[in-house]
């Protein structure tokens, strides 16, 4: 028989599994060693196991501190995005001024580059986009620019083709914008 001291009980009986709830010093001066044994082993099984769960909980911690981590590098990738994006638009809305003042220096005059390749003379036709004729202009054989006088447009979209001999040869569409 082993006796148990009551401070070793009472600190085993208030922690552990049910089985020690109900000893009491007189109960346990009955118990075999081998009960006891048993009962210290099943304590230690126990306390193993939560020690195992703590290393599994530390490592789940570790886990998602990880993940903020990563969520913070993602959320500094966008804001880096974010910004290019910003710099991007502000290009273009510069590169928009320069060319609507590209626009608002043509006030007399407007060239008109056509790529086209022919033998015998052409006329270049401008319509409204009703249909209704606005200017005739002919074309040499030999050249693709011409000046067509901007101040017999008003602002707006205007179509063209330019034909020879009696051909449509080009299709295309003029926007017209003047101070």
């Amino acid at each position: 028989m082993v006796i148990i001291y009551t401070t070793f009980t009472k600190v085993f009986c208030k922690t552990t599994t049910p089985l020690f709830t109900a000893l009491t010093p007189k109960v346990v001066r009955f118990l075999s060693k081998e009960v006891l044994i048993d009962a210290m082993n099943m304590i230690v099984d126990a306390m193993s196991m939560l020690v195992d769960a703590m290393s599994m909980l530390v490592d789940a911690m570790s886990m998602l501190v990880d993940a903020m981590f990563m969520i913070v590098d993602a959320m500094s990738m966008m804001v880096d995005a974010m910004s290019m994006m910003v710099d991007a638009m502000s290009m273009m809305v510069d590169a928009m001024f320069m060319i609507v003042d590209a626009m608002n220096m043509i006030v007399d005059a407007m060239s008109m580059m056509l790529d086209y390749s022919i033998n015998d003379d052409a006329r270049l036709e401008i319509t409204d986009i009703t249909g209704n004729l606005v200017g005739t202009y002919n074309l040499p054989a030999t050249g693709t620019t011409m000046k067509i006088q901007s101040n017999n447009l008003q602002n707006g979209m205007y179509l063209y083709r330019v034909i020879s001999n009696n051909v449509v040869i080009k299709l295309g569409k003029i926007v017209v914008m003047q101070q």
